[in-house]
C-alpha cells in the first residue's frame, strides 16, 4: 500500500489517520476537505457528504485517501454488511486492485459497490469483472421538464399537480434557507404522520433508518446548505423538501414527505420545487437511489429522469 512518504501532495489526505489502509471516521469538520474530492467528478449521492452525514446512524462509515482517491467504508441499508467503494482517476487500477485484495482480508466480500461509470470505463476487462447494479442507480431529472410537466409522457403527472392547484387555491409554496427550530419541528411531525400512515411491508427496516437519518440531518442542519421547500394549506405543513444546491446547475434530493391525504400535492410540490431551481440556474436534480424498491423504482420512473448515474459492482476476474 502506498505511503504518505511516497505520495506527491496532492494525493495527501487530512492527515496520516486517514491515509490508506487507516480510516477515518466521518466527522462534520471533513465536509469540505470531502468535497474538494468529490467535486471534479459527477455528483453520485454515494459520495455527497450531506447523504453520507446524515445515513450514517450508526456512527460507522469512514474514509480513506488512496493514490489521491477518496474510499469509502459504508454499510449496507439494509444488512449492515460493510462494502468499499471509491471516486477518483489516479491509478485507478492499482487502486482497486488494492481495495479487493483488502476487502478479502478484511471480510468485506469479493467485491467493491457503487462504484462510478468513470471508474468503471477505466478498468480493464482482462483483469476485472464489472457489473452495472441497477439498485444503486441515481436518478436525474430535467428541472426545466419537472417545471413545467409538459408533455404527453407527463400528463397524469401535470393532471394531478393541476388538481391539487384546483382543489386547494389557499395553498402556500415556500423555498429558502432552513427556517430554524419551528420549521425542524412542523417536518418532523409530517414525517411521523407519513410513517404511520405507511402501510407494512418488507422494507419497513429502512424506513426506521430513514427516520432516524431525518432525525440525524436536522439535528446538524445548520452544518449543509440546504434548501427548504415548504407547502402549507392554511396553517397546516402538508409537504416538505430539504435539497442541497451543487455546483455546476445541479441539485440533489435529500428528504421529502408529503401528506397523500391531499390529492395531487407530491405533483404539485415537486412543480414547484423545479420551477425554483429553474429560477436560481439549477437545472439537474437527482433524486438518489430506488435501493430496489418496486414502488419507489415504479414511482421515480413515471417521473421521466433524464439520465442515470450508474454504479456498477466489481471483481478480480
Amino acid at each position: 500500500f502506498p505511503s504518505s512518504a511516497r505520495q506527491p501532495w496532492w494525493f495527501a489526505g487530512g492527515g496520516d489517520d486517514d491515509l490508506f489502509p487507516n480510516f477515518k471516521a466521518l466527522a462534520v469538520a471533513d465536509r469540505r476537505f470531502l468535497h474538494s474530492l468529490v467535486d471534479p467528478h459527477p455528483h453520485y449521492s454515494t459520495f455527497n457528504f450531506t447523504n453520507l452525514w446524515s445515513w450514517d446512524v450508526h456512527e460507522n462509515r469512514k474514509y480513506s485517501i488512496l493514490n489521491g482517491n477518496l474510499v469509502l467504508l459504508l454499510r449496507d441499508y439494509g444488512s449492515q454488511a460493510p462494502f468499499l467503494t471509491f471516486v477518483g482517476q489516479h491509478l485507478v487500477e492499482d487502486t482497486a486492485h488494492a481495495l479487493l485484495h483488502f476487502a478479502a482480508d478484511e471480510g468485506y466480500g469479493p467485491c467493491l459497490r457503487h462504484i462510478p461509470t468513470e471508474v468503471a470505463t477505466s478498468l480493464s476487462a482482462s483483469t476485472f469483472r464489472v457489473q452495472e447494479d441497477r439498485d444503486s442507480f441515481d436518478y436525474v431529472y430535467s428541472a426545466s421538464s419537472l417545471a413545467t410537466l409538459s408533455g404527453r409522457n407527463l400528463r397524469h403527472k401535470r393532471a394531478r399537480a393541476h388538481r391539487f392547484a384546483r382543489d386547494y387555491p389557499q395553498a402556500r409554496f415556500e423555498h429558502g434557507s432552513f427556517g430554524g427550530a419551528s420549521a425542524v419541528t412542523e417536518m418532523v411531525a409530517l414525517f411521523d404522520r407519513w410513517r404511520a400512515r405507511k402501510p407494512e411491508n418488507s422494507q419497513d427496516h429502512i424506513v426506521d433508518v430513514e427516520a432516524r437519518a431525518f432525525m440525524r440531518l436536522t439535528a446538524s442542519v445548520g452544518e449543509h446548505d440546504l434548501l427548504v421547500s415548504s407547502l402549507f394549506v392554511g396553517d397546516d405543513l402538508v409537504a416538505f423538501s430539504l435539497d442541497e444546491p451543487l455546483s455546476s446547475g445541479r441539485a440533489m434530493a435529500h428528504f421529502a414527505k408529503a401528506d397523500y391525504r391531499f390529492h395531487g400535492v407530491n405533483e404539485y410540490l415537486n412543480q414547484r420545487i423545479a420551477q425554483s431551481l429553474v429560477a436560481s440556474d439549477m437545472d439537474l436534480w437527482n433524486w438518489q437511489e430506488d435501493l430496489g424498491i418496486e414502488s419507489l423504482r415504479s414511482s421515480r420512473a413515471r417521473y421521466r429522469p433524464a439520465y442515470f448515474l450508474k454504479k456498477h459492482l466489481v471483481w478480480l476476474s
